[in-house]
């Protein structure tokens, strides 16, 4: 799967240097708790390096070839994050949860 940060506003990070980051469907990178599924380990991003943005959320893409288009789940962050040149923004393990239904 690919995750994408979402800026303000609703569309995707286009900071310079930002891309998706692919994150394999497997048990070392994602639990299941109930309904829940969380990432196992951190999932960082590239380093901003021009045109600093405000995140605000997330969502979480599939499919057969990258980028993938197919939307399989999204998320609100708690406070959104001001991204400034030279800040890596990332996940920490267990940060990132999705509720299944």
């Amino acid at each position: 799967v690919e995750v994408a940060l979402i800026k303000t506003g609703g569309s995707e990070a286009n900071y310079t240097g930002y891309q998706r980051q692919l994150v394999g469907r497997t048990d070392g990178n994602w639990g299941i708790v109930s309904t829940t599924l969380v990432n196992s380990n951190a999932i960082a991003f590239p380093t901003c390096t021009g045109l600093p943005q405000t995140i605000t959320g997330f969502k979480i893409y599939y499919g057969t070839a990258t980028p993938y288009t197919l939307e399989i789940g999204e998320g609100t962050l708690t406070s959104s994050v001001a991204i400034a040149v030279g800040e890596t923004p990332q996940f920490p393990a267990g940060d990132l949860s999705i509720t299944l239904s």
